[in-house]
């Protein structure tokens, strides 16, 4: 790959994973991306190759501009109708007000806003009705769509992620992510506010994804991510008609860390001021009740005896109480980046 700026800290060998090939099955694409999953927890995914790319990008750009005119609407009116504050719909831990006001710059304005959609809300897969903003309503049937699609688009890597692995019936990774059942799936729409070079910080913590795939749009610089291996943060440049997909800890836990969650953050690029970004991402996460345990593989090394089996249901509580804790069991704080080391498998 050639990097799109000429900074020195870009990555220079994200590898670009073909989505008709995985809707076609190739062997070699199914490959490559098991290969980019183990080393790097990142790849780009190309949206132009697909038939109907004309369609979903399309599509992608509605969501860009409905992000716009939900951000330009008062915060006080969208905290309403948070889905992270009401009913059985809660998919986070954090704080309100730290969640909102993520970072302080010295003119008073804050780092980045957050807002999520449920994935059960939007295709009517929960027991309740969806409290949502009244601007949700004319756009329902393009949040439908983009629902449906990602969630085809996730289907389609983890079973081409199973047919590398060779994983088994009734431990394939596309078994505990169906697109008709509840999950605590979301689409989160992000804003980050100007930042000038003396006012430079990273907006948010660095971490990895707590759920089992994140699929980002954004047209901004901006994302840095630390390779397994290195203690430099590195800029992944934005593509056109790519999307920016990343492993999370969910993948990671039920493969004994063969794939890998790879840590990340928000930051200006190196040298350069903020400008205001938006970007989103489906962030896709396994039925409640998954036992996030070392799936049956020939590459995939079993778990020890001593390793506690959660559910992705009690991950996620667990991982938001740790975000939310101020003190933190030091055997947990593996927990914070989803990353322990795990032995190598020999043969």
């Amino acid at each position: 790959m050639t990097s799109q700026n000429n900074s020195q800290n870009s990555v220079q060998s994200l590898p670009t994973i073909s989505l008709q090939g995985l809707f076609d099955q190739d062997p070699a694409e199914a490959s490559k991306l098991l290969d980019a999953s183990k080393q790097y927890g990142f790849f780009y995914l190309n949206f132009q190759t697909i038939s109907n790319s004309e369609t979903i990008l399309d599509l992608i750009n509605q969501i860009y501009r409905f992000e716009e005119r939900l951000f330009s609407l008062p915060q006080e009116y969208l905290m309403k109708y948070d889905v992270d504050d009401i009913g059985y719909m809660k998919l986070n831990g954090e704080e309100m007000l730290d969640r909102l006001h993520c970072l302080e710059l010295k003119n008073g304005r804050d780092g980045f806003e957050s807002y999520a959609i449920p994935k059960d809300g939007v295709l009517g897969l929960g027991d309740e009705p969806y409290v949502r903003p009244p601007i949700f309503d004319e756009n329902m049937p393009m949040l439908k769509a983009y629902m449906r699609e990602m969630q085809e688009v996730t289907i389609s890597i983890h079973k081409a992620l199973t047919r590398a692995l060779g994983l088994e019936i009734g431990g394939k990774f596309e078994e505990y992510h169906r697109i008709n059942q509840p999950s605590p799936c979301i689409l989160r729409l992000l804003k980050y506010h100007p930042q000038p070079i003396d006012e430079r910080g990273a907006s948010g913590t660095a971490h990895t994804d707590l759920g089992s795939l994140t699929i980002l749009f954004t047209s901004q610089p901006g994302l840095q991510v630390l390779m397994k291996g290195s203690d430099e943060w590195e800029d992944v440049e934005p593509r056109a008609g790519h999307a920016i997909v990343n492993i999370g800890d969910g993948m990671s836990l039920l493969t004994n860390g063969l794939l890998h969650s790879s840590r990340h953050r928000v930051s200006p690029p190196h040298g350069q001021a903020m400008k205001t970004r938006y970007s989103f991402a489906f962030l896709q996460r396994a039925q409640e009740q998954t036992p996030l345990v070392a799936l049956r593989s020939p590459l995939i090394q079993a778990n020890d005896e001593s390793f506690k089996v959660v559910t992705s249901g009690e991950w996620l509580h667990q991982k938001f109480s740790m975000l939310r804790a101020k003190t933190h069991d030091k055997e947990k704080n593996w927990m914070l980046t989803g990353y322990r080391e795990i032995p190598t498998k020999t043969h």
